[in-house]
């Protein structure tokens, strides 16, 4: 067990004492709220106010305590917390404040006019409060709090059925805590009549909840799918579902041991591979499942059992992993998708030519990709064009990275009227070592830093996943776009198919030269050409990468190999 892994424990030990303690103040102020008129509910507002007075400013110390080791031991995953998230913060801050002086100038009034007004104020900061705290976990609970500064929403993220449900259920569960609470000081202080009373409160709040819990599963069904799978799911046994047991803490990684050589920290490897550009980029995915399938995986075991198949990756064991292989299985959420990443890099070797997916992750980059090569293309000696115009961006597609580690992407674009000219880029998280000259420039990506952008062909990764695209025929990454949490197909601009059936060589060191609208590419065990504009004039012997887009339906060759 890691010291990340005590730390989790003490965050969940203070949350649990918070919502258990803090919840049953809250509960007591909607219980003041529902106590009646001025005379007739008179008996139960003293009553609570007797209960909470002592203690209702120390129960907020243990939200103090998870919000200060939660910013200072996770800084990354508390910014995005706090930047996506600041709304529902805020207001519930507001609540809780507001709260606290309406309960505190309320016992110092002397008019009923100010009683009334400051127990109201009271009564609502008691329901808004715990209803907006519940809306912050329906957030995070279905995966719309991606990593990055400000990177989600800030509205849908917890304006969304999954976190109304939640901040409802979190109401009903307080009022349920603080009625079972108030039982307990009525009976103590004498007051047989408030003990029934409060008695009936509890058993009817506790239906009640119960019963919205169970029909706000319908909810979660339909607005957070992957969520409601892992409801669904098989716990954990006891002693591995606590920090000190023998697994730690529960995890998706924490069911089996991984095989050799697969490591917990792949999962931030797939985060650094995210690429640059506009308002996307794209992480590699290890495992190349066939998401036209639409399966949904909420349990992933190591090793696959016998009715896994490589060749039908969709059709998941139920038993092993409790999954859906149905067309109209809803797609994993990008969290899912990013956590499972990092489990599946042992699969890739059982089949080289299963389809890849690409997560485009929304985030903002300065300056844009367009902005970069309008000042690089002017000086490449294949460019033809106007050497001020604009760049568009005409056609793209995607590889992916096995290891994870490199965002690939190949743009087709045009300088005002020109021809179209073949742009392949790599991102990186650090300096390609040797790759100064192939350098396009670096720009601040809002969720990953800074990336160093390449003219791919300078890149080795490049290089391999271009010669398998050619010989094996891996093809291009299918692309999601992450939007609040869930997956959404984005459309092809560009179909490439390579020629396919051939063994790849390991691709080893390389060497390049430019000439005319061709970039060769040399390698130890592999020539590769780059058409630079491809209007289909090259006609090369030897295996063909092509390609096809809007206004071109003839396939035109893009790149060409040779194995040496």
């Amino acid at each position: 067990m890691t010291a990340a892994d005590v730390l989790l424990g003490v965050l969940l030990g203070g949350l649990t004492l918070y919502t258990l303690f803090a919840g049953a103040d809250f509960g007591a102020g909607i219980w003041d709220l529902l106590a009646g008129g001025t005379r007739r509910g008179a008996a139960r507002r003293e009553l609570i106010e007797h209960s909470i007075g002592p203690v209702w400013e120390a129960n907020h110390v243990w939200l103090i305590l998870v919000i200060t080791l939660f910013w200072t031991t996770f800084p990354p995953a508390f910014a995005a917390f706090a930047s996506t998230l600041y709304i529902p913060l805020t207001l519930a801050a507001l609540g809780i404040i507001g709260r606290g002086a309406a309960f505190a100038f309320r016992k110092a009034s002397h008019t009923l006019a100010e009683q009334r007004l400051y127990g109201a104020t009271f009564a609502v900061s008691s329901v808004a409060t715990p209803f907006f705290l519940g809306t912050i976990v329906g957030a995070l609970a279905s995966g719309r709090v991606p990593p990055g500064i400000a990177a989600g929403d800030i509205w849908r993220s917890w304006l969304n059925p999954t976190s109304v449900y939640c901040g409802l259920l979190a109401v009903g569960v307080c009022a349920y805590l603080a009625a079972v609470y108030l039982i307990h000081d009525a009976r103590r202080a004498g007051a047989a009549d408030l003990v029934a009373q409060f008695r009936r409160r509890a058993l009817a709040t506790g239906v009640l909840v119960g019963a919205g819990a169970l029909a706000g599963l319908a909810v979660i069904a339909a607005d957070a799918p992957d969520l409601f799978a892992d409801l669904r799911g098989r716990a954990l046994p006891p002693g591995r579902a606590l920090p000190g047991g023998r697994g730690g803490l529960p995890g998706p990684d924490r069911h089996r041991p991984l095989p050799a050589g697969t490591r917990h920290r792949g999962a931030g490897r797939r985060r650094r591979a995210l690429g640059v550009g506009g308002r996307h980029s794209t992480p590699s995915c290890s495992r190349p499942i066939s998401p036209s399938r639409g399966q949904r995986v909420t349990r992933r075991c190591w090793p696959p059992c016998s009715s896994y198949s490589a060749s039908a990756p969709s059709c998941w064991c139920r038993r092993c992993c409790g999954c859906s292989a149905s067309s109209s299985a809803p797609q994993p959420t990008a969290a899912t998708v990013t956590r499972r990443a990092a489990r599946d890099q042992g699969d890739r070797a059982r089949s080289s030519t299963m389809r890849r997916m690409a997560l485009l992750h929304q985030a903002k980059l300065h300056p844009t990709k367009l902005e970069l090569l309008a000042e690089w293309l002017p000086g490449r000696p294949w460019y033809q064009g106007p050497a001020a115009a604009d760049i568009t961006r005409v056609a793209g597609f995607r590889f992916d990275d096995p290891a994870g580690a490199v965002g690939i992407e190949t743009m087709l674009v045009r300088a005002g009227d020109g021809p179209i000219h073949q742009v392949p880029l790599t991102y990186r998280g650090v300096p390609l070592a040797g790759g100064d000259d192939w350098l396009i420039g670096t720009a601040d990506h809002s969720v990953l830093g800074r990336r160093w952008v390449y003219d791919a062909c300078g890149d080795p990764v490049y290089a391999a996943a271009l010669a398998g695209a050619i010989l094996a025929g891996t093809g291009q990454a299918e692309e999601f776009l992450e939007r609040d949490g869930r997956l959404e197909r984005r459309e092809r601009t560009m179909t490439v198919t390579g020629t396919g059936a051939q063994h790849v060589p390991a691709v080893g060191a390389d060497r390049r030269a430019g000439a005319d609208d061709l970039t060769l590419i040399v390698t130890e065990s592999v020539e590769l050409a780059v058409v630079r504009r491809p209007d289909g004039s090259n006609g090369l012997a030897g295996a063909t990468l092509t390609g096809t887009w809007s206004g071109h339906a003839t396939p035109l060759p893009l790149a060409y190999a040779w194995p040496r």
